[in-house]
């Protein structure tokens, strides 16, 4: 009787989230990585990163809520190899649920912009990879594990400058093999 008390409670505890959906793509699109204005008045001139793109839809199928206001639901993306050889990333973009209620599922955006296509003249703009690397960087994209953390709200994403570090006050929840979403 001692064990299966034991081992519901312990069941109990562990998240019961499940991914459900993946998808991961190379996109130009401001109302996904939104723009840069470069210039003032007439000689301004709006630039469009061209970005890496992902979408995760996570179903929590326990009868409570997973992730707080205080400790909200984070992800992380960790590539098993090095995802953009030679290339720093030109900034990144996230979009969550800081809960996922009862039974129901929540979508999570993230990207990670690569450069700008049409640079319209501007030196100092990233330029974009070529396209052999674009590819490259696609067919790596699913090579990772996504990772589910807990943070405090004052450590969330927002204001952070490196997508792919933890912070130490991250409480890891699940791990996904998102290798196994790859066609």
């Amino acid at each position: 009787m001692l064990l299966t008390s034991l081992l519901v409670a312990s069941c109990s505890n562990e998240p019961a989230l499940k991914l459900t959906d993946v998808s991961v793509d190379i996109v130009t699109d401001e109302g996904v990585s939104g723009s840069e204005n470069v210039g003032k008045g007439e000689n301004a001139v709006k630039l469009v990163p061209t970005v890496l793109y992902y979408e995760f839809t996570i179903e929590n199928t326990r009868r409570s809520s997973i992730g707080s206001f205080e400790k909200q639901l984070q992800l992380f993306i960790k590539h098993d190899t090095d995802l953009i050889p030679n290339l720093d990333l030109y900034g990144f973009g996230y979009s969550n649920s800081p809960v996922i209620p009862p039974n129901e599922s929540a979508e999570y955006k993230i990207h990670y912009a690569l450069g700008i296509g049409d640079r319209k003249g501007i030196r100092t703009a990233k330029p974009l990879p070529d396209q052999e690397q674009l590819d490259e960087i696609l067919s790596k994209a699913l090579d990772a594990t996504l990772i589910v953390v807990q943070l405090p709200s004052d450590k969330s994403m927002e204001g952070r400058t490196d997508p792919f570090v933890l912070n130490e006050d991250a409480e890891e929840l699940i791990r996904f093999d998102l290798k196994d979403f790859k066609n």
